[in-house]
């Protein structure tokens, strides 16, 4: 049986639900990443944030081949075209079950509801996971209803952390057979001062974890007091991460 995987805004290895849960149930996988131009565009996505996560997934590719999983790149004109490219993959490749991380894009949430449609038609399966730390309609008032202000707010989240604790999923199984070879993946043209901009920020989980392990050791304590002032050095510079 060959399962299919695909990319959101979710381009790492550990710690990934949808990819973690499509390789335990099957023999082989398919990681699938969807270029889609149009799209980034009418949604006013960053180059540099898309660059960023092209780069990131060069090396989730050799990651994935070590682990037998193939990764596969479609292309796609716009939002509502990637149901039909994702169907036309699943028939052709005979694929079992198709797994994706939730987005909370309104956009987002109709595709995914139209491609679980089209795939219940196919007698396919649809697996839907969060890969938020917590699901946000569990975080509400007292009155059950949702917060409109971010400090009781984050007081809430912060609670709950206390309370919880929290799964970590590792790597994701290694599949007994692979199925095809990784697809190269495009890139996407940057000019001199964005390719600079860019390089500020190394690709990787390892250098993710790493900013975080050096602001916890080293700037948490005056994040209050040194967050407001550009001159210093005082914030974690996770937000590429954490958005890709």
């Amino acid at each position: 049986m060959t399962n299919l995987f695909i990319f959101n805004t979710d381009f790492r290895v550990r710690d990934n639900p949808a990819l973690f849960y499509a390789a335990e149930k099957g023999e082989s996988l398919v990681a699938m990443f969807i270029h889609n131009p149009k799209k980034w565009e009418s949604h006013n996505e960053s180059d540099l944030k898309i660059a960023f996560q092209i780069n990131n997934l060069k090396i989730i590719s050799k990651r994935l081949d070590e682990l037998n999983i193939s990764l596969k790149v479609i292309y796609a004109e716009g939002i509502g075209d990637e149901i039909k490219k994702i169907v036309e993959f699943v028939k052709n490749n005979n694929i079992n079950e198709v797994f994706l991380n939730k987005e909370y894009g309104i956009n987002e949430i109709n595709r995914d509801q139209n491609l679980e449609k089209e795939l219940v038609n196919l007698n396919k399966k649809l697996n839907s996971f969060d890969s938020s730390v917590f699901l946000p309609e569990t975080i509400r008032t007292q009155s059950d209803t949702f917060f409109k202000v971010f400090t009781p707010y984050s007081r809430a989240f912060r609670s709950k952390l206390l309370t919880k604790k929290l799964e970590v999923l590792g790597l994701p199984k290694r599949q007994k057979k692979k199925v095809h070879e990784n697809d190269e993946v495009e890139n996407i043209t940057l000019n001199a001062e964005r390719k600079k901009i860019l390089e500020l920020y190394r690709v990787g989980e390892e250098h993710a974890l790493d900013k975080l392990d050096k602001f916890i050791d080293q700037k948490i304590l005056m994040y209050k007091e040194n967050r407001d002032f550009p001159a210093i050095d005082g914030t974690s510079s996770l937000s590429p991460y954490l958005s890709s």
